[in-house]
């Protein structure tokens, strides 16, 4: 629903001079004022973003016209088109020219890409604190899992784990892995636990193939996969959860000796090629 800012004056309007007014004492021209030496327009920018996520507006909406934000916020034009800059940058807002500001269409795909550059991005990048979080996350999406698959939801994580079981090369046991636990995610209705967890899709993938060429490391991620998967066709959460903690446990130790790999790697990159590199 648009605003309605020539005219009548909607419910949302009322509610956005309300939610700006508070940020300072009410007083015309002096509703902001730089704290913490931050820069009045990151001041006006962070209290934007406040506003965004306090649902007032919904993607697709447009922001009130320049000038207005400005005698609300009490500063400049310009300091308002710097903020609004600011947040065009982070993808917060799109400027249509002609048309003025508007909240961006935000979908799923774009979160989990933006967490998973920041992830590669990272210097201190480990399998461990990867693991960590699945370890935090993926018990309890394999208890909801239980409680809430239907049994489209089952008949999926049951042909992952047979693909899996069937696999003939690594990849494609590597694969059947990723799928088995996408399943689990699917499972549990709730799309934000696909989002985070996709974000750290890449490095998990890097993780399974190589586990999957481990002597002995295919037969006990399947028999702890049948173990998740029976607890979920049984809706026994308890269970789901208990065997998705094993798992994990299991699974650490192999982890660990990636880390250490990843770092002897790290090491060997920065002190160069040697002589019996034969380089």
């Amino acid at each position: 629903m648009q605003l309605h800012l020539e005219g009548d004056v909607s419910v949302r309007d009322v509610h956005w001079r309300a939610i700006v007014q508070r940020q300072g004492d009410g007083a015309a021209g002096s509703v902001l004022r730089v704290r913490g030496g931050a820069r009045l327009s990151d001041r006006v920018a962070a209290e934007l973003l406040a506003h965004l996520r306090s649902g007032a507006f919904s993607p697709g909406d447009r922001l009130p016209p320049e000038r207005e934000m400005a005698t609300q916020f009490g500063v400049s034009r310009t300091v308002i088109r710097e903020a609004v800059g600011a947040l065009t940058s982070r993808g917060a807002l799109v400027v249509r020219p002609g048309a003025g500001v508007f909240v961006s269409q935000i979908d799923a795909s774009a979160a989990t890409e933006s967490l998973a550059m920041l992830l590669h991005a990272s210097a201190e990048r480990s399998y461990e604190k990867v693991h960590e979080v699945r370890e935090a996350i993926e018990p309890s999406v394999a208890a909801l899992a239980a409680i809430r698959a239907t049994g489209e939801d089952v008949r999926e994580i049951r042909l992952a784990l047979v693909a899996q079981e069937s696999a003939v090369t690594g990849e494609a046991f590597a694969i059947a892995d990723a799928k088995f636990h996408l399943a689990l995610v699917v499972g549990t209705h709730n799309e934000l636990f696909g989002v985070i967890l996709e974000a750290i899709g890449d490095i998990m993938m890097e993780v399974r193939r190589q586990t999957a060429y481990l002597p002995g490391s295919r037969r006990q991620v399947t028999l702890d996969h049948r173990q998740i998967a029976e607890a979920v066709v049984h809706h026994d959460a308890p269970a789901a959860m208990r065997a998705m903690e094993e798992h994990l446990a299991n699974s650490r130790a192999i982890v660990l000796q990636l880390d250490d790999a990843l770092r002897q790697s790290r090491t060997g990159a920065l002190d160069g090629p040697t002589e019996s590199a034969g380089v």
